[in-house]
C-alpha cells in the first residue's frame, strides 16, 4: 500500500543529505530533479520485498489451511 502511495506523489523529488564531522566540519547535498520519485519508490520496493513476499505466502498458508 505504501509503494502505490508513493508512485501517487509527484515524480519529482529531493534529497537533501547533511554530515557533521565532529564539529570540525560539515557536509550538505542535494539531490533533486523530475523522475527520482520513481526511483525512490523502485528503491522502497526493493527493499521491502522479502516482508511483501512472507506476508504473500502467510497469507496463502492460512487461506489453504482454512479449507
Amino acid at each position: 500500500m505504501v509503494g502505490e502511495m508513493l508512485s501517487d506523489f509527484n515524480p519529482d523529488c529531493k534529497l537533501n543529505i547533511q554530515g557533521n564531522i565532529m564539529g570540525l566540519g560539515s557536509l550538505e547535498y542535494t539531490i533533486e530533479g523530475a523522475g527520482y520519485g520513481d526511483l525512490v519508490n523502485l528503491v522502497y520496493k526493493a527493499i521491502t520485498l522479502k516482508l511483501q513476499e512472507k506476508l504473500a505466502e502467510s497469507i496463502v498458508y492460512d487461506f489453504k489451511e482454512a479449507q
